[in-house]
C-alpha cells in the first residue's frame, strides 16, 4: 500500500460519525443512545471497506466475540488494523490483563522487526502466551496466516468527536514502537478550528520511548484523556 492509498484509507477512517449517528437515532426514534460507540465503528468499518475495495485490497472480516466484529485490510503481505490512539496505548499498557487481545496476537507476525527497535520495555510474546496467540490468529485470519508478513496499525486521535491526528504505527512483536508515520494531513475535516475551541495541553507522543524509534514526518500533539468518555477497550 503506497502513501497515497494510505491517505485515502485514513480519510475514510477519520471521517466524523456524529452526523450519521444522530440521523440513525432520529430515524429510529431512540430514547436512549447506548449504541453510539458501536455504531461509530460500524460506520468507520463500512467507509474503510468501501475505499479498500475500490483500491483492490482484500478485506478480512473477523469476529472476536458475539459483541465485537472488526475488519483488517490486507495488501501484499501487510495487514492493517484500525484503533483509537488512546485505546491502542491502553491495550499495550495493560497487556498482562488481556494478553489475548487480537492485536497482541497479531503482533507475532512482526517478529522480524524485533532487531529494529532499541526499546525493550515490553515483552508481549512470552512463551506462555505464544502458542494460544498463534491459535487465535489461525481462528481469526485462517488462510491469511500463511500470507501475512507484517501488521501495521492506523490510529486516530479525536477531540469533540472530530479526528485531529492520524498515524500509522509499526510495532515489533513485543509491542515496541519501531516506526510512527504521521498521516494527519489526510484527515477528512479541517481540525484547526476544533482545537481552538478549548485550551488543550500538548504533550509529545513519544515521551518515554527510547531513541530507537524511527520518526517519520512527526508533528503531533497528545490530548488529555477525558475520564468521562466511554472507553472502547476492545477496539
Amino acid at each position: 500500500m503506497n502513501s497515497d492509498e494510505k491517505r485515502r484509507i485514513v480519510a475514510a477512517f477519520s471521517e466524523e460519525c456524529q452526523t450519521d449517528q444522530k440521523r440513525i437515532k432520529d430515524d429510529n426514534g431512540f430514547i436512549t443512545y447506548n449504541s453510539r460507540a458501536m455504531t461509530a465503528w460500524d460506520l468507520r468499518f463500512k467507509r474503510i471497506s468501501q475505499v479498500a475495495d475500490s483500491l483492490g485490497f482484500e478485506i478480512i472480516r473477523a469476529s472476536r466475540s458475539i459483541l465485537w466484529e472488526f475488519i483488517g485490510i490486507f495488501s501484499e503481505g501487510e495487514l492493517y488494523f484500525f484503533f483509537k490512539d488512546k485505546n491502542i496505548k491502553l491495550i499495550l499498557k495493560n497487556c498482562e490483563d488481556n494478553p489475548y487481545h487480537y492485536v497482541l496476537c497479531a503482533l507475532g507476525f512482526n517478529e522480524s522487526a524485533n532487531d529494529k527497535s532499541n526499546n525493550v520495555q515490553l515483552e508481549l510474546l512470552e512463551d506462555e502466551f505464544k502458542e494460544k496467540r498463534n491459535e487465535i490468529n489461525i481462528k481469526l485470519f485462517g488462510e491469511y496466516c500463511g500470507k501475512i508478513k507484517e501488521v501495521r496499525i492506523f490510529t486516530i486521535d479525536e477531540f469533540n468527536g472530530k479526528a485531529i491526528r492520524a498515524e500509522e504505527l509499526f510495532l515489533d512483536s513485543k509491542g515496541n514502537y519501531v516506526e510512527v508515520t504521521d498521516y494527519s494531513d489526510a484527515i477528512s475535516t479541517d481540525y484547526t478550528s476544533i482545537i481552538n475551541q478549548e485550551a488543550v495541553d500538548k504533550k509529545d507522543l513519544l515521551v518515554g520511548l527510547k531513541p530507537g524509534i524511527k520518526k517519520t514526518d512527526m508533528s503531533v500533539v497528545d490530548l488529555k484523556e477525558n475520564n468521562n468518555e466511554i472507553t472502547e477497550n476492545n477496539k
